[in-house]
């Protein structure tokens, strides 16, 4: 037990010592688009915060926060009836960890990933030329990445792994399905980072 007592303080004591000259915290700001998955798909736009903080060097670990604006309209028939559906937004709260490839401040290419709870909302079905509103609630997700930094410039892509979603008539009755997955591009900004 002591052996294991010493060996966690040696790597703590390490972990930090090699972290002195750089700031923990960060946040990060991205605009972007959203290329949503299946038939229909538009891209949309995408904006996340994420805040982070450097548990070693070369490791950070986050919250990202992010809106996804798309139109992803698909048409569903159902006894003789047509209704079609569009979704308007995805938020995401993504707990996140990035592994940096490189030590150096001006060129640092990342790979990472997170899991995190997805919630679409604001979908809209036309039925006979009327327009219900309705959300499809919440599902468990997550994402893989990768990309740059370059002192506090940030370059990203993400591909979001979202759960099939019910599609609902304006009854409650099931019509469909529709696919929540989406490719995200974004370029953005450190706020803070990089050294002391």
């Amino acid at each position: 037990m002591k052996k294991v007592i010493l060996a966690i303080l040696v790597l703590a004591t390490f972990g930090a010592k090699a972290q002195e000259g750089y700031k923990k915290f960060k946040v990060d700001a991205s605009l972007g688009y959203a290329i949503p998955s299946g038939s229909g798909a538009k891209t949309g736009a995408i904006f996340t915060i994420e805040p982070k903080y450097a548990v070693l060097p070369n490791v950070s670990v986050g919250l990202r926060l992010e809106s996804a604006i798309m139109a992803n309209s698909t048409t569903y028939t159902t006894n003789q009836t047509s209704f079609d559906l569009s979704v308007k937004a995805m938020n995401s709260y993504v707990v996140t960890a990035d592994y940096y490839l490189s030590d150096k401040r001006s060129f640092r290419p990342f790979v990472g990933g997170g899991l995190g709870l997805f919630r679409t909302a604001g979908i809209q079905i036309n039925s006979n030329n009327s327009i219900d509103n309705t959300s499809y609630g919440n599902k468990f997700g997550g994402i893989i990445r990768g990309g740059f930094e370059a002192g506090h410039f940030r370059l990203g892509l993400e591909y979001n792994l979202v759960g099939k979603t019910n599609a609902l008539a304006y009854n409650g009755s099931k019509v469909g399905e529709t696919k929540n997955n989406y490719l995200g591009i974004k370029v953005g900004f450190c706020i803070s980072g990089g050294k002391k």
